[in-house]
């Protein structure tokens, strides 16, 4: 129903079409993911943590992206444990400075050393992009590291959920145990210098 009165009176070639579709679809699935997971932390007590973690984590994954479930149900199931698993041990495990700093500096140079990191969906072809976003996620994960490190706040342990999160979704070793392709990038490389 959205798509015909999107494309209604409108000449749009198929390829649009899908490129709408696909979109409408995204919006869709992140705004109901999004209301249950909200639910759910309301339901459980930690709402604050949870948007806090969204918030930090979103921030540094918009530009490190990393790997995604294979499937729309695995992507689902994920987020539900992500937003509602690490909220309750935020709330309720107040790691030691030192367990916080040393898993800040580690998820660090992960993210320094393998962001930005694409999937074979959404390959990150332009090189200067990649640069871009490489310098963007070390700035994030060292001022992350750096409140970790320097300042007693209570988000301290918000933040290194949020670097060792996207640690994982950045590290080769991750794509490898769900059998998904790192560095799709470098397939159009290797295709522009056969031309």
């Amino acid at each position: 129903m959205a798509m015909k009165y999107l494309t209604k009176g409108k000449n749009y070639s198929e390829r649009e079409v899908k490129y709408i579709r696909y979109g409408l679809e995204n919006v869709v699935i992140l705004v109901t993911k999004t209301t249950v997971i909200l639910l759910l932390s309301l339901l459980l007590g930690i709402f604050k943590e949870t948007i806090l973690l969204i918030i930090f984590y979103g921030l540094i994954r918009g530009f490190a992206f990393g790997i995604h479930a294979s499937s729309n149900i695995y992507c689902w199931i994920t987020s539900i444990l992500v937003y509602t698993i690490i909220p309750l041990l935020i709330k309720n495990w107040v790691p030691s400075n030192i367990i916080m700093i040393t898993m800040a500096v580690i998820s660090t140079i992960v993210l320094i050393s393998f962001a930005p990191a694409d999937t074979s969906k959404r390959p990150l072809k332009d090189r200067r992009k990649r640069i871009k976003n490489k310098i963007i996620t070390s700035i994030i994960a060292v001022s992350y590291t750096l409140i970790i490190t320097t300042m007693n706040f209570s988000i301290n342990s918000i933040l290194m959920w949020a670097l060792m999160i996207q640690a994982f979704c950045t590290n080769p070793l991750s794509y490898k145990l769900f059998n998904q392709t790192y560095n799709n990038y470098k397939k159009y490389e290797v295709g522009k210098e056969a031309k």
